[in-house]
């Protein structure tokens, strides 16, 4: 029993510094900074997932030529 509290308090100090990981650095002061902060975030999104999506194609480029020479054999 003493274990299992040991292990569940050192995963709770572990995943601690990652509770609040989502929260800005800086508080906004009104609506136009607030907008400001999502048009960025927005736009980081869109650049990740651009990254992400052109990862993919390769990946399906990749897949095909390994098909073909599996299929030759």
């Amino acid at each position: 029993m003493k274990t299992l509290t040991a292990i569940l308090a050192a995963a709770a100090l572990v995943s601690l510094p990652y509770a609040n990981s989502q929260t800005p650095a800086q508080k906004p002061r009104n609506a136009v900074d607030v907008l400001k902060s999502i048009r960025e975030q927005n736009e980081k999104l869109l650049l990740r997932q651009a990254e992400s999506l052109k990862k993919l194609e390769e990946l399906e480029a990749t897949t095909k030529v390994v098909k073909n020479l599996a299929a030759r054999s």
